[in-house]
């Protein structure tokens, strides 16, 4: 029994010795360094105006703002919350017959105020502006409108 004892030891402290590493200065482990340098036949050689040729859009896009929107909120859910506007929708649900947005085409987001509106500007390649109202506490309910651009004049009215 007395040899079992022992021989089980011996392998246990040989065990916590190699594991521990040996307790040299660089942490018992070996580094291999990395190379980051660039070898000088793959460094990119195309100037910013190269890679802006290359840009493809379509003949009817453009970034000029066709005209601006004022939003005035008749009513809003009870409590604090966002009103988040997006220029397109990401799914539609028809069951409940609502749009949700799509969250890369954020426009704006604002804190609501009844006293004043908010100015949009909107880009004619717009098919429309959804509005999300999200709620800052737990016993709201996040609510969504879409407006067919063809709706959009230069004042809208909503009530979430």
């Amino acid at each position: 029994m007395k040899n079992v004892t022992l021989q089980f030891a011996g392998l246990l402290w040989l065990l916590l010795a190699m594991g521990c590493g040996g307790g040299g200065d660089e942490g018992g482990g070996t580094t291999v360094p990395l190379d980051t340098s660039v070898p000088a036949d793959t460094a990119p050689t195309e100037t910013d105006t190269d890679l802006s040729a290359n840009l493809v859009v379509s003949e009817t896009f453009d970034f000029r703002i066709d005209r601006s929107l004022q939003v005035y909120l008749s009513d809003t859910p009870p409590g604090p919350g966002v009103v988040n506007i997006y220029y397109a929708t990401g799914y539609y649900d028809e069951v409940t017959q609502t749009h949700y947005p799509d969250h890369t085409a954020l426009v704006a987001s604002w804190r609501p105020s009844m006293e004043q509106g908010f100015n949009v500007n909107v880009n004619s390649n717009w098919q429309g502006l959804l509005f999300e109202w999200v709620p800052e506490t737990a016993e709201g309910r996040e609510h969504y409108l879409y407006f067919p651009d063809s709706e959009l004049g230069a004042e809208l009215y909503i009530s979430l």
